[in-house]
C-alpha cells in the first residue's frame, strides 16, 4: 500500500457477503480524487463461530482480489490468505491512531463494549464492524480526546434469521470512516454513511459509484453548543466557513445562552461570582445582547430563505429558573430593573406558552432586536426532517430522567442532540460537541469535550465534523 498517503478510508466486509457495489465504487472514487487508500478489513459472516483468521466453518473469507487487481489505492488488511493474522494486529495511520484487529463479531450489538480501556496514553482506535458507532474517551485537557469508533460495512447484510442475527440485520450500517492525517500526532476523521443505494456524502460532495462526485448544498447543520460569551474564537471562525461551504437550509442552535450571571449551579459560589464580576460578565443585558449578535451573525451568513432553529436548552432555561425561583431578588442592583421587567412579562405570558421563554423576551424586548429567519422552539417541541428529530437538546431523558445517548436512541430514534459537549454516535442517536472554550472552569479533570458540528444531507444521512486548531479538514 502507498504508506505515504495522507487520506485513508476504512471499512469492513463480512465473509460470504455480496459487496454493495455502488458504495464500493464510490469509496474507490473518493480515494482516487483525494489520492487516498481504501482499507477493507474482513469480519465474520452469518456463522458467529468463524474467526477473522483461518475459517472454522464453511463460509469463505470475503476477498476483493479480482476487483483489486492493479489498484494501488486499495488494500485488504488483516487478511489470512498468506498465514494466520496475529492476535490484536493493528494498522498504524499515525502515532496516535490505529485500525485494530479486535475480534468483534459482526453480530455484536455494541462493538465498542469493553474496548475503551485499550485506548490509552493519547491512542485512538478504529474497530472494523458493520455497525457505525463513535465515542470519545476522556483525556488530559492538554491533549486531544481519545477516540473509539467502528466503521460500518461495504457489504450487504449476511446474518442468520435467529434473534441475534435479526438484531444485527436491523443495525447493519453501510459506511466507512475517512481519516485525513495531518502529521504524526494530529488527524481529522469523518463518517461516510450510505443508504442501501450506496450513495454517500463527504464535506458537501455527493459520491455515487456510477458517476463523478458533485457538489450539493446541505439540508441542515446542527452547531455544537454555542454558549455566547464563552465561545472558542477559532472554532467559531471555522463554523462560519462551514456555513459558507455547505450553505444549509436550516441551522440548528443549542445552548445559545451561557447564563454566566444567572447560573443556578453557582449561586452559592461567592468566589466564582466575584471572578465573574471582576471580568465584567455579570451584566445580564450585555449577555443577552451577545446572544442577539450571534443570531444576527448567523442570519447574515445563510440564505434569505434559510432558517435558524433555536432549540430549548438547559442553559437557555437558566434565566427562567432564576426568575421563577425568586433568586433574582438577590441579584446585583444593576440587573434588578431588567429582571423585574422580565418577571412581569413572564407573569403575563407563561413560559410554557412562550417559544424561547425569558431568553427570547430579554433579547428581543430589552437587549437587541428580533432577528430575521429565527424560529424559537418551545419545550418538547419537535423539529423533524426526513424522519430525524432535531428539536431535542438532550439534557432530559424520558419521564424526567437524565439524558444519555442510549436513552436518546430509545425514545427519539434517528436524532441529533447536544448538551454533553462530547460528540458521539450510538446506533441512530448522534450528538454534537461544543463551540465554547474547552475549559469553562466547572469541567474539572480529564475531558472528552470536542468542537464538533453535524452536517445533514439530502439523502437523509449526515456526518460529524470536528474542528481542531481552527480547521475542520486536512
Amino acid at each position: 500500500m502507498k504508506r505515504d498517503v495522507k487520506t485513508f478510508v476504512v471499512t469492513t466486509a463480512q465473509k460470504g457477503a455480496e459487496p454493495n457495489w455502488n458504495l464500493l465504487y464510490g469509496l474507490e472514487r473518493l480515494c482516487k480524487e483525494r489520492d487516498g487508500c481504501l482499507m477493507i478489513a474482513p469480519t465474520n459472516g452469518k456463522m458467529t463461530t468463524s474467526r477473522r483468521g483461518k475459517d472454522s466453518d464453511d463460509e469463505e473469507t470475503i476477498t476483493f482480489r479480482d476487483w483489486m487487481a492493479g489498484k494501488e489505492n486499495v488494500e485488504l488488511i488483516f487478511d489470512d490468505e498468506e498465514g494466520e493474522v496475529p492476535i490484536a494486529a493493528k494498522e498504524k495511520l499515525n502515532n496516535v491512531l490505529y485500525v485494530m484487529n479486535y475480534p468483534v463479531k459482526a453480530q455484536q450489538m455494541i462493538p465498542l463494549t469493553s474496548w475503551d480501556r485499550h485506548v490509552k496514553v493519547d491512542k485512538s482506535a478504529i474497530i472494523p464492524s458493520p455497525k457505525l458507532m463513535m465515542l470519545p474517551q476522556a483525556n488530559s485537557k492538554q491533549s486531544l480526546p481519545k477516540i473509539l469508533m467502528s466503521t460500518g460495512a461495504v457489504t450487504e447484510p449476511n446474518y442468520k434469521t435467529n434473534s441475534w442475527g435479526t438484531h444485527a440485520y436491523l443495525d447493519h450500517d453501510y459506511g466507512a470512516i475517512l481519516v485525513e492525517v495531518v502529521d504524526d500526532n494530529e488527524y481529522h476523521f469523518r463518517q461516510l454513511v450510505a443508504n442501501k443505494d450506496g450513495v454517500f456524502f463527504d464535506l458537501g460532495r455527493r459520491f455515487d459509484g456510477k458517476s463523478p462526485s458533485v457538489r450539493e448544498d446541505a439540508e441542515l447543520m446542527v452547531l455544537g453548543d454555542l454558549h455566547a460569551g464563552e465561545m472558542d474564537e477559532e472554532s467559531w471562525k471555522a463554523t462560519q466557513r462551514m456555513l459558507r461551504e455547505f450553505n444549509p437550509q436550516y441551522v440548528v442552535v443549542h445552548d445559545l445562552f451561557s447564563g454566566i450571571c444567572v447560573n443556578p449551579h453557582e449561586q452559592g459560589n461567592e468566589t466564582r461570582r466575584a471572578r465573574i464580576a471582576a471580568a465584567g460578565k455579570d451584566l445580564l443585558v450585555s449577555e443577552l445582547r451577545g446572544c442577539g449578535e450571534v443570531l444576527a451573525d448567523l442570519s447574515g451568513r445563510i440564505g434569505k430563505d434559510s432558517e435558524i432553529i433555536v432549540v430549548r436548552s438547559n442553559h437557555d432555561q437558566f434565566l427562567d429558573r432564576y426568575i421563577s425561583g425568586g433568586d433574582f431578588r438577590m441579584a446585583p442592583g444593576k440587573n434588578l430593573p431588567l429582571l423585574h421587567r422580565l418577571a412581569a412579562d413572564l407573569q403575563e405570558t407563561p413560559v410554557v406558552d412562550l417559544a424561547g421563554g425569558a431568553l427570547r423576551l430579554g433579547i428581543e424586548n430589552y437587549a437587541y432586536r428580533p432577528v430575521e429567519n429565527v424560529r424559537w422552539l418551545r419545550s418538547d417541541e419537535d423539529f423533524k426532517r426526513r424522519g430525524w428529530q432535531f428539536g431535542d437538546h438532550g439534557h432530559q431523558g424520558p419521564s424526567g430522567t437524565r439524558g444519555t445517548l442510549r436513552n436518546q436512541e430509545k425514545y427519539l430514534g434517528k436524532s441529533v442532540c447536544g448538551h454533553s459537549h462530547c460528540p458521539g454516535i450510538f446506533r441512530d442517536a448522534w450528538r454534537v460537541g461544543t463551540l465554547s472554550r474547552l475549559d469553562l472552569g466547572y469541567n474539572k479533570g480529564a475531558s472528552n469535550w470536542m468542537h464538533t458540528n453535524f452536517v445533514f444531507y439530502r439523502n437523509g444521512q449526515g456526518q460529524l465534523i470536528n474542528i481542531l486548531d481552527g480547521k475542520y479538514k486536512g
